[in-house]
């Protein structure tokens, strides 16, 4: 990035802003990124999933070149405005919460569960399983999957 000189009176814009300071973005969940309907930055950073604070929180950067690649509401996203945003994975986990998964016990979880695994098989990552995900209905899983169980598990 060549140098800049500001005069009294010159606009910043936010491209330059993202190019300076390398910037992050944050949404409050993914349905924000999908509802962007103009051009984004780089990279987002989302507050959770769903809704701010309930643990699916995630780091995501746009791929520019990709054109085609299909929303699965996990690793892909796409906005309004066509451009695809990918999920960061920095580990050998994907966390449930950054897939959907309601974690309460509320919300039947058992199609989201079923997503998240077909996609970390396609990864070769672990699930992270945390919480009290509902199981709604009947989960049949394919091999080989590899679930990790975090915190209390205990029914009472």
């Amino acid at each position: 990035m060549p140098d800049t000189t500001f005069n009294p009176g010159t606009v910043i814009t936010s491209a330059w802003l993202n190019e300076v300071n390398d910037f992050v973005h944050a949404k409050t969940n993914v349905a924000a990124i999908r509802a962007l309907n103009e051009a984004g930055p780089g990279r987002l950073a989302t507050l959770g999933y769903t809704t701010a604070g309930d643990g699916g929180h995630g780091l995501y950067w746009k791929d520019a070149a990709d054109t085609t690649s299909v929303d699965n509401n996990i690793t892909v996203i796409v906005t309004a405005f066509g451009e695809r945003y990918k999920l960061f994975i920095s580990g050998p986990f994907l966390d449930i919460r950054q897939c959907g998964v309601d974690t309460t016990g509320t919300t039947g979880a058992t199609d989201a569960l079923v997503a998240a695994d077909v996609v970390a098989q396609a990864l070769k990552l672990e699930l992270l399983i945390s919480g009290r995900p509902w199981l709604d209905k009947q989960l049949t899983l394919s091999a080989p999957t590899t679930w990790r169980f975090v915190g209390n598990h205990n029914s009472g």
